[in-house]
């Protein structure tokens, strides 16, 4: 059915108007795009002309990350109250994006609120209210009733007093808005079943769906990003009921998202981060440059719970001991265009290194992060993630592994730094590289700004202009050690999800008086050549036998005895190598190919950890 109306869109779409019910309601700071204006037009033409009068009906918008779906549902509310209905059951999968839902609902003074302060239907004020059930519903209000969809499966099998109840449906119409709608397609996705199967699921499908089924006037709408259309039973079920697809690929196409940037390296995990701490440094430099207020933030991610607590406790130790020396590697060693570009800010403005050294330890200090690793983390701090825009919000820098997966709505996330190395790639892409495309797609919304040239605020304006130094404000930066066969996953990841342009070669032309010309014989031909690199170098290859060729220390007074590095403090070593450029791991990656972070190199036996040193008695004090 559907599948007929896309010929009939192209045709009658312009020729109907988004109803002014819908655009006068809406807060005004959010002017609608050309694509959600076509949504509206399409639901609108589809509600008069196509819907199923005596049966539920049901809809899916298929809408990229970032789009603004949930502008959509306010505005579908608005529409279908207008309409008749009053009752509107919203569920998601997570509690955190529940939240964030209700504060963009309910929250008048919230800055991401989607209505009006004044919502005016038919010449009447009407009043949005969450509801525990319909039963208690005012007549003449929108009233939300708010769950997770385990929450609404639980409260429909095991009813409770003064809560939902399967009766609730049937007497009364109600429209259901299901967020991240993929999650409840459990059962269409499981295939074939026995018959004790079929008994035994109680599925959270089955229970939507049998809400659905309550009242033919009930309507499901459906939202999603990530649903896989590919799946047969998927496809097969949607082919009917697709209303809107508005495909990430369009959506970057069109300029709504920043672009995507890869920076790999050889530095250990700490010196990532900090080469990303002063790129964002920078880039709020440059918001300020056209009076911009902007506070970019950076998302650290880690693989395991531990080892984020870990970074973390580390990170603000080695902030806190942040000196010159430090910046100059970065900013001096490291040939990376941006760099480049922020050393000649710094020249031209006269910043001095030990300023940028302050301003690095105030605005990263550990008042200004958010550590997001908790199953159980408050509603408060999922709040705080959820307004990281707000000029009041002062988080800088998010510490999560895997929390902020799906529903995290932020614009100014400008750096994602990966703490850990994902090792070689299979041929195909797995599920765990398309799992970072799509939480980098999530990090590319676009931070709406405009210039006195660019008054379009929420699409990118310097594609034509790569040089121009507000680039870096319509640029993600991804950080990431030095693994070229990940990356090349990666990019195929992301121009597999469209948040990346493929790549097309083109073959150009010469005039044959052009390389027949004395230019082109004076030009040299440069041809790389593959070397082969040792692998598995330890630092005994490095120095020989230890039992024969042990380190003595300078003072040797008698006495002495062997000692394995393991006896020292893991952070007194490192607070030694921080002493020594010599140390760094860019550097000991150019001795050690195989080696993946200074931890492996003070731990592991075939480094530091496998040596022993004789360590003489000494009764005078020195420093090391």
């Amino acid at each position: 059915m559907i599948r007929n109306l896309d010929n009939i869109f192209d045709k009658e779409l312009l020729q109907v108007a988004v109803p002014e019910h819908i655009t006068s309601n809406l807060n005004n700071k959010f002017p609608l795009r050309s694509y959600q204006i076509e949504a509206f037009k399409r639901f609108d033409y589809f509600y008069h002309h196509f819907r199923r009068p005596n049966e539920p009906n049901q809809l899916l918008f298929h809408m990229a990350t970032g789009s603004g779906k949930t502008l959509i549902m306010a505005g579908l509310i608005l529409d279908l109250y207008h309409k008749g209905y009053r009752n509107f059951l919203f569920f998601v999968h997570s509690t955190s994006i529940l939240e964030k839902t209700k504060e963009n609902f309910l929250k008048s003074h919230s800055a991401k609120y989607l209505f009006n302060q004044n919502i005016i239907i038919k010449y009447q004020h009407i009043a949005i209210s969450e509801v525990v059930n319909f039963d208690i519903a005012h007549p003449q209000q929108i009233n939300i009733h708010f769950t997770t969809i385990q929450g609404l499966h639980s409260k429909l099998n095991q009813p409770s007093e003064n809560n939902l109840t399967f009766q609730d449906f049937i007497n009364q119409k109600v429209v259901l808005i299901s967020d991240e709608a993929h999650h409840i397609n459990a059962e269409t996705k499981k295939g074939k079943k026995t018959k004790l199967e079929r008994l035994e699921i109680q599925s959270w499908e089955q229970t939507v769906n049998y809400i659905l089924y309550k009242n033919p006037e009930n309507i499901l709408l459906e939202f999603t990003a990530t649903i896989d259309l590919s799946h047969p039973e998927i496809a097969k079920k949607y082919a009917p009921r697709l209303l809107m697809d508005y495909s990430l690929k369009q959506f970057r196409k069109e300029g709504y998202s920043k672009d995507i940037k890869v920076v790999q390296s050889d530095l250990d995990p700490w010196s990532r981060s900090l080469q990303a701490m002063l790129i964002s440094l920078y880039r709020s430099w440059i918001g300020n440059s056209i009076n911009l207020k902007i506070k970019p933030v950076i998302l650290f991610k880690s693989k395991t719970i531990k080892s984020s607590e870990f970074f973390f406790d580390e990170f603000h130790e080695r902030l806190n001991l942040l000196s010159v020396s430090d910046l100059y590697f970065i900013l001096n060693q490291l040939d990376i265009p941006v760099i480049n570009q922020m050393k000649n800010f710094i020249n031209a403005k006269k910043i001095s290194y030990d300023a940028i050294v302050a301003q690095l330890k105030s605005q990263f200090a550990i008042k200004n992060c958010l550590v997001v690793n908790s199953k159980n983390d408050t509603v408060e701090k999922q709040l705080i993630l959820n307004s990281l825009e707000n000029e009041d919000n002062p988080v800088r820098a998010v510490f999560a592994v895997d929390k902020l997966n799906e529903g995290w709505d932020v614009l100014n996330l400008f750096d994602i730094v990966k703490l850990y190395d994902s090792g070689k790639p299979g041929k195909n892409i797995n599920k765990t590289t398309i799992s970072e495309a799509q939480l980098i797609g999530r990090g590319a919304r676009y931070f709406p700004f405009r210039t006195e040239k660019y008054t379009e605020q929420f699409q990118r304006k310097f594609d034509e202009d790569p040089t121009n130094s507000l680039r870096i404000l319509e640029e993600l930066y991804y950080h990431a050690s030095h693994n070229p066969a990940y990356i090349n996953e990666l990019d195929r990841a992301m121009i597999h999800i469209g948040i990346k342009a493929k790549l097309i070669d083109v073959e150009i032309q010469t005039n044959p008086s052009f390389y027949n010309s004395s230019y082109v014989d004076s030009l040299n031909i440069y041809l790389n050549e593959i070397q082969e690199v040792a692998k598995n170098v330890s630092l005994k290859d490095m120095i020989g036998d230890e039992t024969l060729n042990p380190f003595h220390p300078t003072l040797n007074l008698g006495g002495d005895f062997p000692i394995n590095m393991s006896h020292f403090s893991k952070q007194l070593i490192k607070k030694a190598f921080m002493k020594h450029p010599f140390y760094r791991f860019a550097n000991l990656k150019k001795y050690f190919p195989d080696l993946m972070s200074t931890s492996q190199f003070i731990n592991s036996k075939n480094y530091l950890g496998g040596l022993n040193f004789m360590y003489a008695f000494c009764q005078e004090t020195f420093n090391v």
